[in-house]
């Protein structure tokens, strides 16, 4: 048998659901939710559009990281990237939405449509970060363990 033919197997790489996952999917929720609570005010001078549109942005890929992360873990069927991605893409269309009728009262209609497209882009982008995350983490918790038990 050759030393790598366990990791030959999709379901034993994309088995989500191990002690290792879960809690750094909490950990990450939880660094997501400390910086995006203590992170500052968002600014109303819409003079800095990069600013602003930055902002956005980086609210957007912080709050759907954890989602990115945790979609494979509860869904046991959702195990493609692309299959992630199209499961949270209503959520990001509704977050820009949501993003843009906060704004649209007190800010040009092109900035609004700014503020959707970098939400839906950053909702994306945190999407597939998170997911990416839950790779690393699922397959380096495999290796570890497959080493571990080696070594007995």
């Amino acid at each position: 048998m050759h030393q790598f033919d366990e990791y030959s197997n999709t379901d034993s790489v994309l088995n989500f659901r191990n002690k290792t996952t879960i809690f750094t999917g909490t950990l990450l929720l939880l660094l997501t939710l400390y910086i995006g609570f203590f992170s500052g005010p968002i600014p109303n001078d819409p003079s800095e559009v990069s600013t602003f549109l930055f902002i956005y942005l980086l609210v957007s890929i912080l709050l759907f990281i954890p989602l990115g992360y945790f979609i494979p873990v509860i869904f046991l069927k959702v195990k493609k990237a692309r299959h992630v991605a199209l499961a949270t893409l209503p959520l990001g269309v509704l977050w820009g939405i949501y993003l843009s009728i906060i704004v649209i009262w007190y800010l040009p209609i092109s900035l609004c449509i700014s503020i959707f497209l970098a939400s839906l882009f950053g909702s994306i982008l945190g999407t597939m970060l998170g997911y990416g995350i839950l790779i690393i983490i699922s397959r380096g918790s495999l290796i570890l363990t497959n080493s571990f038990h080696k070594k007995r």
